[in-house]
């Protein structure tokens, strides 16, 4: 498509560089923003927030190296060669960068889950930057298509599903639904469960609810694909997602499942005597 943007003389200005400089820098200030009004200091912000990216850039070159062993083997130089050995993983990243902030404040008397709602946050900022970056690159290509909707990308010979531009858009629309959504979940009554203040961590678990539910979806208008024991990576990691996004919401929420089991038995007893 357009792997590069600007070049002067020997200097070239990828289109994936860019975008994803942006995307950072869009992520953290929308992260910033929201760690401010919560009097967060500026100096421990950034100390976390780049430490946490530079761990999970650490993070997604090891994914990457661990799902591509075949082309890399245990050659230190293609480990480090960034530039001739292209490659990152998305969810070596997410993980790696997510633990390190969780340990940095552990020991801390910060929230950590409302630490993590800066964070759904800031990647939800980011995540299109990605996509757009992945569009103008050729990367995360979709499947060939003989559909309307099928786009021509070069040395393929048929059309290919947009997916990077499908995930683009339902991105950018999620994003701006979910910075709604951080003013106004604490007056969720189901999410409260009769508290008083609503608990941290419903931005956080809801976007991992999201990031797994569009990127298993995705999966599936994929072409060629990372695969673990025949099962695209994504799928794997989106299933994976979803399944600890809803716990989570749930266990935030505050609510307790046999309370809620014996509720639903009584709500059932007074119907069925209400109809006799």
């Amino acid at each position: 498509m357009l792997p590069v943007i600007l070049k002067v003389g020997r200097v070239e200005i990828s289109s994936m560089g860019l975008m994803l400089v942006i995307g950072v820098l869009m992520g953290l200030f929308v992260a910033w923003k929201k760690a401010k009004e919560s009097h967060v200091e500026d100096k421990f912000f950034l100390d976390s927030a780049f430490m946490s990216l530079f761990w999970g850039l650490v993070g997604a070159r090891v994914g990457y190296i661990l799902t591509h062993f075949g082309e890399f083997g245990f050659s230190l130089l293609k480990w480090l060669w960034l530039s001739n050995y292209v490659g990152l993983c998305w969810w070596g990243g997410l993980i790696a960068g997510v633990g390190y902030l969780w340990w940095r404040l552990r020991d801390s008397e910060e929230d950590v889950f409302l630490w993590l709602d800066y964070v759904s946050l800031g990647v939800a900022a980011a995540l299109p930057w990605g996509f757009l970056a992945a569009f103008l690159n050729g990367s995360y290509l979709g499947a060939e298509t003989q559909g309307w909707w099928g786009v021509n990308f070069p040395g393929y010979e048929m059309k290919l599903v947009p997916v990077q531009l499908i995930m683009l858009v339902i991105s950018s629309v999620f994003f701006l639904w979910w910075w709604r959504m951080e003013g106004e979940y604490r007056t969720l009554s189901w999410y409260r469960a009769g508290r008083v203040a609503a608990r941290t961590g419903f931005l956080w678990f809801g976007w991992l609810v999201f990031l797994g539910l569009s990127f298993s979806m995705a999966s599936l208008f994929r072409g060629e694909q990372t695969q673990v024991f025949g099962v695209a990576l994504d799928m794997v990691m989106g299933l994976l997602l979803i399944g600890i996004g809803v716990v989570g919401i749930y266990q935030r929420s505050g609510r307790r499942f046999w309370e809620d089991i014996s509720r639903l038995k009584r709500r059932k007893g007074r119907q069925e005597t209400f109809k006799k």
